[in-house]
């Protein structure tokens, strides 16, 4: 998704919070009415020819979008932070969206949703307060009883998908042997071998199904778990799995790994969310997780190398409120001034970095041409 990050003027003091429904042709309306197009992201890509009118419950005088409305829009069209919502039942792959649009300062936010039978429902809050009582209310984090368990592991890519192809395996041997009437258990305790795991990798990919553990990871991580299939990076993922105690030196689970498996396979909700906002002239992004089971919740973090990739996965057991709390930080992120990077040169004119966001200045300067803030 393309992000303009060109900063609204606009101030909510005079807006209210409110819910509108419509039709997809009455949103190319509200977009047309702004001289604007709707961003290049994939739950706008069907949308219709507009419609003739705009809503009524959005027009003004002279048939013009009303202020608010203006607003709401013009945020869509440029969007300044983004956070998407996904949400996965019993672990199932096609999930429901959910869109977070803010403006800069993030106490301005449009929800926006699609519904399968082609109407969108948009909400507008204006307040942090308001974003993160909602992101609590669909994510049910404060319904969850927090137990007393620990839990941590850090994962590198290709162990992530070695272990999603051993969750499959073990899903698909379960369901055959009951079936065939046979003993569940054994399959847990059998020998995982990388060889089998690419077999399995390479069937589901050919031929997608729903349950996919291979498949959900590789849609939390935005394709970067596919992106390790081969025989060697699987071999890794194996033995990176017993160094983290998932494995035994057999390549049989440990009781760890049989703790985490059943996670995957045995979720409530799996509920995943993907922050973009951009901080001076830096697009930061973040990714993280949370299955959530009848009794336990459980994070999941990706990590990224200097180049911004993703390349490991830090899972742990959290409580309801250090998941907010996590979610929290991610979504209002705006205060806190990244690393400031040590003076250069520029041609004869030594750079000046302001010490709130970041941003490069010439030494004769003494505000930041940014933000303002002294130098």
């Amino acid at each position: 998704m393309s992000l303009n990050m060109k900063t609204h003027k606009t101030t909510n003091s005079s807006f209210t919070p409110a819910r509108y429904i419509m039709s997809a042709e009455h949103v190319s309306a509200c977009f047309a009415a702004i001289g604007k197009s709707p961003p290049a992201a994939h739950i706008y890509a069907d949308l219709p020819k507009a419609a003739a009118t705009l809503p009524k419950n959005l027009q003004a005088r002279k048939g013009k979008l009303t202020k608010q409305a203006q607003a709401m829009f013009s945020l869509l069209a440029r969007p300044e932070r983004v956070l998407i919502f996904h949400e996965y039942f019993d672990g199932n792959i096609n999930g429901i969206e959910t869109r977070f649009i803010g403006n800069h300062t993030g106490d301005l936010w449009v929800i926006v949703s699609k519904k399968p039978e082609g109407v969108w429902d948009f909400a507008l809050l204006t307040s942090k307060t308001q974003l993160l009582a909602t992101l609590d209310q669909l994510s049910g984090f404060s319904e969850i009883t927090p137990l007393n368990e620990e839990f941590m592991v850090n994962l590198s890519l290709a162990a992530i998908t070695a272990f999603a192809a051993i969750a499959d395996k073990i899903r698909i041997s379960t369901l055959q042997h009951k079936l065939d009437r046979g003993l569940t258990d054994q399959v847990w305790m059998s020998k995982f071998d990388p060889a089998d795991l690419g077999n399995i990798i390479d069937a589901e990919q050919n031929q997608p199904f729903s349950q996919s553990k291979v498949l959900l990871l590789s849609l939390l991580s935005g394709g970067a778990s596919l992106e390790v299939i081969s025989k060697d990076q699987l071999d890794a993922g194996v033995h990176d799995l017993i160094k983290a105690g998932l494995m035994d030196a057999d390549q049989t689970l440990t009781s760890d790994g049989h703790f985490l498996i059943s996670y995957l396979l045995h979720p409530h909700t799996i509920l995943a969310f993907d922050s973009l906002r951009q901080y001076s002239r830096t697009l930061i992004a973040d990714n993280l997780f949370f299955i959530h089971t009848a009794s336990t919740l459980l994070s999941g973090i990706w990590d990224r190398d200097m180049k911004g990739k993703i390349n490991a996965l830090t899972l742990c057991v959290t409580t309801p409120s250090q998941a907010m709390k996590v979610l929290g930080d991610i979504v209002l992120y705006s205060d806190v001034a990244p690393t400031k990077p040590a003076p250069k040169r520029t041609g004869k004119t030594l750079a000046k970095f302001c010490p709130e966001c970041g941003t490069e200045n010439t030494r004769k300067l003494k505000f930041c041409t940014h933000c303002g803030a002294e130098l």
